[in-house]
């Protein structure tokens, strides 16, 4: 290092010259100046959190789509909860969400909620129809045969 008034060499450490006595100031840091390698290292940051959010989304639709369906809403109960899991992954890494990872979120939310709907109007649905089943077997002596309009009949003795 040298001194800024006389031109003397200091030592790196001294606080004065030992040539002329002024003040030694300490060198400034340097600027860091973005380079094409930090430029391509954020855009492969942006390329993983897009390639995130399309994860995201796409376990959102795809939980939505299968919770529209009988026996499949609790395939689209579990890709819900999954893209959950992803959402809080997103968040633990890039902040809140924002663009396609929170319409994937919606999407799972709301596929979720379809999900959970779904089954439980699925499986009301099926132990109905099993009561139905059993109550016109006992009630017509073990025959199978039995017709739809025999149901308020079957259903009346069955509960009252």
């Amino acid at each position: 290092m040298f001194c800024k008034y006389c031109g003397n060499k200091v030592d790196d450490t001294a606080k004065f010259c030992e040539s002329c006595g002024s003040p030694i100031e300490p060198p400034a840091e340097k600027e860091h100046v973005a380079t094409p390698l930090d430029n391509l290292m954020n855009l492969a940051d942006v390329a993983k959190r897009n390639a995130h959010a399309d994860k995201i989304l796409s376990l959102g639709i795809t939980s939505v789509a299968f919770a529209s369906t009988c026996i499949l809403a609790l395939v689209g109960w579990i890709i819900a909860c999954v893209a959950r899991g992803q959402v809080r992954d997103y968040e633990n890494k890039y902040g809140p969400v924002s663009g396609k990872a929170k319409v994937g979120k919606d999407l799972a939310r709301g596929g979720l909620i379809a999900s959970i709907c779904m089954t439980l109007f699925w499986t009301g649905y099926l132990l109905l129809y099993v009561v139905i089943f059993a109550a016109a077997f006992g009630a017509t002596g073990g025959d199978y045969y039995y017709s739809f309009t025999d149901v308020p009949l079957i259903l009346r003795n069955l509960f009252f």
